[in-house]
């Protein structure tokens, strides 16, 4: 996704090849970067999980099911605050 991104950027920038390489660097150094924290805190937060018992585990994966679909229905009026109606 950094890279589309940084590619659409570049797109809209107007640049040559260089620009374009430019872009792509950067969105790789982001996505790299991004990638090495979300498995770095992954695993502190699995290394912390470990040590509840099963029964707290399994309330903080239906919190997470829970978190994720409450997300996912608010983003659908983010459109609908913009005066967008539809696909």
């Amino acid at each position: 996704m950094p890279v589309a991104g940084a590619l659409s950027s570049a797109k809209d920038a107007k640049v040559e090849v260089g620009g374009y390489a430019l872009a792509i660097a950067i969105g790789l150094a982001l996505g790299l970067g991004c990638a090495w924290l979300m498995r770095r805190v992954g695993k502190k937060v699995l290394v912390r999980t470990e040590q509840y018992p099963q029964s707290r585990r399994e309330w903080i994966a239906v919190g997470l099911a829970l978190g994720a679909l409450v997300a996912s229905a608010a983003l659908r009026f983010v459109p609908l605050l913009n005066g967008v109606h539809g696909p």
